[in-house]
């Protein structure tokens, strides 16, 4: 079976040939006369969980890694950064072990794994910036203890999100991005000149951008403010339509034109059904018709994103704030260039066919190192 989606970015036919029967004759009929759109892998720098399995539950195992992997290839997502939020630094250890485990035995999880998110544990416990993350687990940034964790790891933690705000970060910030391992600001109360100086040891990236700060902020002087105008720093956001108003996304995109990342900021919530559910940390979460996922008894708090990372590109586009091609591009190559500094996967390795119409996009199959997942 040949089919000839239309590359996103281009506008040229790209011929595509599904070998597997099975998949051919599932796929024509899916595919039965649908304007196709071939585009890049998603890349997603955030993601807490996916359909029920979270990769801080101390019940994680190397099949539930594999798990999430194969959803996230189905839904377009062709190479990722799982995140381990603040939590006890055993569960850490032990979790940061069986990644390192669960890539050594599956070549797709080598290929699909691009590194590890560290959210914490070096963040602000002030109410606000603190998010849903567990405050007796939060802690003054330790180098000893992050080169004790990238050994456990194998070398994969690739990103790190702190909060600035703690004597002695200018320093860790340089020994951290001399191993190899980017900075990201986030979940901060930190003060301006501390951002600043954050920026100038070398923190590139701003976590989630206008989340996990305190929702009371000087008008004029403030970390939001000041984070947008730094030509220095990238900035990821969630545009699930929960986590930023549509005003405050177009002033990002202004501020940071080329430089700002989507980020499904996903947790094992995606893809369950609407509920009251305990979580690992200890507190019950809403996770309402809408995906918007919140703290019980503290709505305003939001407690990461029940969305997946194609609902955030859709998004941009159903509101008419960005074109298709402007919206996927800052979900996979602008991403990708960030973490490596270099031109995307071959768009023949790591491909995504979808079709988008009614403003709603479909994703219809993926390709991942020659390998289809739908």
């Amino acid at each position: 079976m040949i089919i000839k989606p239309t590359d996103l970015f281009s506008g040229n036919k790209i011929p595509v040939e599904l070998s597997d029967d099975v998949f051919s004759d599932i796929l024509r009929d899916e595919l039965e006369g649908k304007d196709l759109f071939i585009a890049p892998g998603l890349i997603d720098l955030q993601v807490n969980g996916y359909k029920g399995v979270d990769f801080n539950d101390e019940k994680l195992s190397v099949n539930k890694i594999e798990q999430v992997v194969y959803e996230l290839l189905k839904d377009g997502v062709t190479g990722f950064l799982p995140t381990l939020i603040t939590n006890n630094p055993l569960i850490i250890e032990q979790n940061l072990k069986l990644f390192n485990l669960a890539i050594k035995k599956n070549p797709i999880l080598k290929e699909s794994i691009l590194g590890i998110h560290l959210e914490g544990p070096f963040i602000s416990s002030f109410k606000g910036a603190i998010g849903a993350h567990p405050i007796k687990w939060i802690q003054k940034p330790d180098i000893q203890l992050v080169n004790r964790w990238q050994k456990l790891s194998g070398g994969r933690i690739k990103l790190i999100t702190l909060s600035p705000e703690y004597e002695g970060t200018e320093v860790f910030i340089k020994e951290i991005i001399a191993a190899d391992i980017k900075v990201s600001i986030g979940h901060t109360n930190a003060s301006i000149e501390q951002i600043r100086e954050a920026v100038n040891a070398g923190a590139s990236l701003s976590t989630h951008l206008g989340n996990a700060i305190s929702s009371q902020i000087h008008r004029h002087v403030n970390i939001l403010f000041e984070q947008m105008a730094n030509d220095n720093l990238f900035a990821s956001i969630i545009t699930d339509g929960h986590h930023l108003p549509k005003e405050l996304i177009k002033i990002i995109l202004r501020s940071k034109p080329g430089k700002v990342i989507l980020v499904s900021d996903s947790t094992k919530f995606s893809g369950m059904q609407s509920g009251i559910y305990e979580t690992l940390i200890g507190g019950e979460v809403e996770l309402k018709e809408n995906k918007r996922l919140s703290i019980v008894g503290n709505d305003e708090y939001l407690a990461g994103s029940a969305s997946k990372l194609f609902d955030c590109v859709n998004f941009l586009i159903k509101e008419k704030i960005l074109s298709p091609e402007k919206a996927w591009e800052m979900a996979s190559l602008i991403p990708y260039n960030y973490l490596f500094i270099k031109n995307s996967p071959s768009q023949c390795e790591d491909s995504v066919v979808f079709s988008y119409h009614g403003s709603r996009i479909k994703v219809h199959f993926t390709l991942k190192a020659g390998k289809l997942f739908f």
